[in-house]
């Protein structure tokens, strides 16, 4: 059973930037290789940090205006929001390890 969340045009407003908490967001592509390196660390991370923390992905060829409202500048990016706030941006592939250390810091 699947953590992560589906993110789209008609949902991302409310569920991240409306949303309370903190959120995870996985900006990826079918074409990129690097984004699908990531998927397992993205899908450990929601499985870890189930209900506490949101894990969301967002296809940016199907959500391009997303993207450019969330200064997407590049494949992968994760964005980690609280209370619908940035408080971090990390282009390029992580580790599961920097990337929960980063949550660790906001809950």
């Amino acid at each position: 059973m699947t953590h992560v969340v589906t993110l789209n045009q008609q949902n991302f407003a409310e569920t991240i930037l409306q949303g309370e908490g903190i959120a995870l967001v996985d900006f990826w592509a079918e074409r990129c290789e690097h984004c699908l390196a990531l998927a397992p660390v993205i899908d450990r991370l929601a499985e870890n940090y189930s209900g506490r923390v949101l894990v969301g992905k967002l296809d940016v060829d199907s959500n391009p205006d997303i993207c450019r409202q969330c200064k997407v500048l590049g494949l992968p990016t994760v964005i980690i929001y609280k209370n619908g706030q940035v408080q971090d941006q990390l282009m390029c592939s992580r580790s599961y390890e920097e990337y929960a250390e980063k949550l660790d810091q906001l809950l």
